[in-house]
């Protein structure tokens, strides 16, 4: 069983990962065709050992992804905003802005990923306090300075359902992993996703709707 849970949170942290990165240069390149419907984003998955899965699997986040109750950046987008700011995968948020990271729940995940919104909802540079192993094996700790990339605002999320899907609802693009299996190439999951983007930011669903 606890096999099972491994290989069950790997295949979903790879998943993520995928869609992330596939995502991303879609949505930061491609802003200018999204009209008003713009957000800032750094290109850094923020999680803990309560936000994977669910509590089943916080043991097996724990003992081989080494996460724990502190916000850990799981996965950081080659060439993305944090990535050019320094930020590592594994490092630990110790303070956004003049926020001091601190809980230990799925709260404090998303109240991380409320602050970094907020301090970069106009464009401005977000500074960053992370903790990471330095070369000595002791804990370091440096001060970052992101500046966040121009996107279009509809969250590229994974749906869990085995079925071949994806679809757009105005606000977001979900994709279920039944999908993410059959699109086993990364150009065929970016048409994938650029085509729900595009119903997005041509008003597709507002029509279909007024249209009701």
């Amino acid at each position: 069983a606890r096999k099972q849970r491994q290989i069950a949170l790997q295949a979903y942290l790879e998943d993520q990962q995928r869609l992330l990165r596939v995502s991303y240069p879609l949505l930061t390149r491609g802003s200018d065709l999204c009209g008003e419907d713009i957000r800032y984003t750094t290109g850094m998955a923020l999680a803990n050992s309560s936000t994977l899965l669910t509590e089943a699997f916080r043991e097996t986040a724990e003992s081989v992804y080494k996460l724990s109750n502190a916000v850990q950046a799981v996965y950081v987008v080659p060439g993305s905003a944090a990535d050019k700011a320094g930020v590592r995968s594994g490092d630990t948020l110790i303070q956004i802005g003049n926020w001091p990271v601190s809980g230990n729940d799925t709260e404090v995940v998303k109240q991380a990923l409320t602050q970094i919104r907020e301090l970069s909802r106009n464009g401005q540079p977000l500074r960053i306090d992370v903790q990471r192993k330095g070369k000595n094996g002791m804990p370091q700790s440096q001060s970052l300075l992101i500046t966040p990339d121009r996107a279009c605002s509809y969250p590229v999320v994974l749906g869990n359902g085995d079925e071949v899907n994806a679809y757009a609802d105005g606000n977001q693009v979900v994709v279920q992993r039944g999908m993410m299996r059959f699109a086993t190439s990364d150009t065929e999951l970016g048409l994938v996703i650029s085509h729900e983007i595009a119903h997005n930011s041509m008003g597709h669903m507002r029509a279909k709707m007024t249209n009701y």
